[in-house]
């Protein structure tokens, strides 16, 4: 049986999952902005290293201008291109410590749609913050909380209940969040 859902760090972890798709979009705009093509076949190379398929993307494009074999960096001063814009927005990328999930082919469904940028997205695990009994004891703990919070709820419209005496008087069982102003228990 479900005992909770943490609502709260899942919804920390899709605004982290956000962020970052909005940093790897961010990337490609910029290599957009200076006449780079970026393929979705091509996402693995561009989570890995924006600067490294940057540099390797303007080299490729214009080797062939330039008869003599020059450093990719070189190339970059001489096309008097500043990548370091393009390197702050990897590092701030690099930071956030989320698994992606590599599908060019893919196409777009509606839940994944405004979490998908070149066939890369950063799937949150609903489950993961799901709290589950293991056992029949626990399972009938929980029925037994939740038969005695649906009676503080129908006395509370009668009298003040003092959460904090509630959590002392059930030794920790019957947990009260202040912020959502609601009981969970602590199993």
């Amino acid at each position: 049986m479900l005992i909770r859902f943490d609502e709260e760090n899942y919804l920390t972890q899709t605004r982290l999952a956000q962020k970052k798709l909005n940093l790897l979009r961010d990337a490609v705009v910029w290599m957009e902005n200076k006449n780079i093509i970026v393929k979705s076949n091509d996402a693995k190379s561009i989570h890995n290293s924006f600067v490294g398929y940057f540099e390797e993307a303007v080299y490729q494009k214009n080797k062939d201008q330039i008869n003599i074999l020059v450093a990719k960096e070189k190339l970059l001063d001489l096309l008097d291109v500043n990548s370091k814009p393009l390197a702050d927005i990897q590092e701030e990328y690099s930071k956030i410590d989320l698994e992606p999930k590599f599908d060019p082919y893919e196409s777009n469904t509606p839940e994944c749609e405004s979490n998908r940028v070149i066939g890369v997205s950063f799937p949150v695990n609903r489950r993961a913050y799901e709290v589950y009994t293991n056992s029949a004891e626990q399972n009938a703990k929980l029925r037994d909380y939740r038969g005695f919070i649906n009676a503080l709820e129908k006395l509370s419209n009668h009298c003040h209940i003092y959460p904090h005496q509630i959590q002392i008087g059930t030794s920790g069982l019957v947990r009260y969040d202040i912020r959502n102003a609601e009981y969970f228990p602590n199993l």
